[in-house]
């Protein structure tokens, strides 16, 4: 690469205001988006209280066999936990289906918006920039980087959600449960948070040099199919021109 030269790949990104323009865009989904919150927070109460419930399933065995406990108490009381403990995973199965579900829908019609303002865009453009950019670039931009912003969206969003409340929720069940297993958490924690940042960090860089790279090989893929095609026309037209 030339001195001066900057590559695709090494422009700096304004993640904030990238991030700002794509909210805008959910920005009519609103009354979705706290819905599916709601589903996302309350599957996450549910899934962090499965565990705890069938500890008592299990402490209700266990006074049965070990300390001697009545027999049918016991066992009354075993049933009626593993019939709360179910309830519990029903519930939490029809939230965070709810949620996901929602966000595959927020995620589709935002997605719906973006390539119709994408549309919009390139019908503006100058007749320059079509020729300083290949057309599979441009296509590339147009389908493969939406579908990651769609992927992300519907991945990403959830993900983030329910991964901050089951954390949130399972601190406190670990209060509950045992103070010297959450001190022992709370330190794994930083560590395992200062090794995810360093990965995110030089993975982004291989990620924006993946998506470049897939509009390169677009464009050369769409520029050779296209050339393979004018030269058929051109051969079967001079075939005929010598028949003539």
């Amino acid at each position: 690469m030339k001195q001066g030269t900057v590559s695709k790949t090494d422009k700096k990104i304004n993640t904030r205001g990238t991030l700002g323009r794509l909210f805008r865009f959910m920005k009519p989904y609103r009354i979705r988006i706290i819905l599916m919150v709601v589903c996302l927070v309350m599957g996450a109460v549910f899934t962090t209280q499965g565990p705890y419930t069938l500890g008592r399933a299990m402490d209700a065995l266990v006074a049965v066999a070990v300390d001697g406990a009545g027999v049918l108490q016991g066992f009354r009381t075993f049933i009626t936990v593993l019939i709360q403990l179910g309830c519990v995973y029903v519930l939490a199965f029809l939230f965070n289906y709810s949620g996901q579900y929602i966000v595959a829908g927020v995620a589709e019609r935002t997605m719906h918006d973006l390539r119709m303002a994408v549309d919009k865009k390139i019908r503006r453009l100058p007749l320059a920039y079509f020729d300083s950019n290949t057309f599979g670039d441009v296509l590339s931009r147009v389908t493969n980087d939406v579908d990651t912003i769609d992927t992300s969206l519907q991945q990403s969003i959830s993900q983030v959600i329910t991964a901050v409340c089951t954390m949130v929720f399972i601190f406190v069940m670990m209060l509950v449960v045992s103070p010297v297993l959450t001190l022992i958490g709370i330190c794994v924690i930083p560590i395992c948070g200062l090794v995810s940042m360093k990965v995110v960090k030089h993975s982004q860089r291989y990620f924006q040099g993946q998506q470049s790279a897939l509009g390169d090989l677009t464009g050369y893929v769409e520029e050779m199919y296209n050339g393979q095609n004018v030269i058929g026309r051109l051969r079967k037209g001079g075939g005929r021109h010598r028949e003539f």
